[in-house]
């Protein structure tokens, strides 16, 4: 896809008093016109009348008026009325371009979409919906779920455990380094996370280490080294419909080590494709694949002694 748009500044052109930083909070006295949705949809309108078909607002971070993190209630700006009216503004704005075909664009950051925590913040992280992004020239990950970020030893779970569970992607195209890290803790995997029509062109594939209940629903992730998919200790994991495209000598598109309970099915891997799954870790069980097609395979499936509960249809 072509992108052609136009990038909005939500910025101005001096600090605000008492900053040292580029830092805005949305509010109407200090964006009145990003409130006026008449001047919106007329801008929306122009811009499919000249063929552009990406809009991007460029602003300093989201936290101070878009996001709120039970744990971090003091990054919040924007007062309660004010919040749940921007709120209101971007689920309007991204309602109104989709249906011009206009997209939201990552472009050159760092990270595309990141949260992170450790042990010791404690706090729950949860029912958080991404949808209809496109990300371009990502420098890092494209998506990133952290639970150590700062590296401690395991304890038991209490206030101190943070949790991160019920948080979708879907419709998400990327051209990245990494595409997907996710880290959960041993005494608290990441759960129940899910990725949907999803596209990545990336030097390395996903990695999940530590998770509980993932998905991975039509996907395709070209990538240059390793494997597509790479878990460790990672229970109830599915891949239905998945593609590479871009096969590597002596690398299997799926690699498992000491993960339980997967199903794989309906994957079509390109021919080239050396193997197409590896069972690694005593502790791997309970594995199925179903309905693939492997006819370019004469073993699609390579474990080191694993022989329990593995069953290929």
């Amino acid at each position: 896809m072509v992108l052609r748009g136009s990038c909005i500044g939500v910025q101005k052109p001096v600090y605000l008093p008492g900053r040292g930083v580029y830092e805005y909070p949305y509010t109407p006295q200090t964006f009145p016109w990003f409130y006026d949705k008449k001047r919106w949809l007329q801008y929306l309108d122009s811009m499919v009348e000249n063929r552009m078909n990406s809009l991007y607002l460029w602003n300093s971070h989201p936290f101070a008026s878009l996001v709120k993190l039970k744990e971090y209630p003091y990054a919040v700006e924007a007062r309660e009325a004010t919040f749940k009216k921007n709120e209101e503004m971007y689920r309007f704005l991204t309602k109104e371009a989709d249906k011009r075909g206009i997209n939201c664009i990552f472009d050159g950051t760092e990270r595309g979409i990141r949260i992170k925590t450790a042990r010791g913040r404690g706090g729950v992280v949860e029912d958080i919906r991404v949808d209809n992004i496109i990300m371009k020239n990502i420098r890092d990950q494209a998506i990133v779920l952290d639970m150590q970020y700062a590296k401690t030893k395991p304890e038991a779970v209490s206030e101190r455990t943070p949790q991160f569970r019920n948080i979708h992607f879907s419709n998400i195209m990327a051209q990245t380094k990494d595409t997907i890290f996710i880290t959960g803790l041993e005494e608290m995997p990441v759960e129940d996370i899910s990725f949907n029509d999803i596209q990545f062109d990336a030097q390395r594939g996903a990695g999940i280490k530590e998770a509980n209940n993932i998905e991975f629903h039509n996907v395709r992730i070209i990538c240059k080294e390793g494997s597509s998919i790479t878990a460790e200790n990672v229970k109830n994991l599915t891949i239905s419909n998945l593609k590479t495209l871009n096969p590597l000598s002596s690398v299997t598109a799926i690699s498992l080590t000491n993960s339980q309970n997967i199903f794989v099915y309906t994957c079509f891997p390109v021919k080239g494709t050396d193997l197409f799954i590896q069972l690694k870790g005593s502790q791997t069980k309970q594995v199925t694949l179903k309905a693939n097609n492997f006819i370019f395979f004469k073993k699609p499936l390579k474990d080191e002694a694993i022989t329990e509960n593995i069953v290929v249809e």
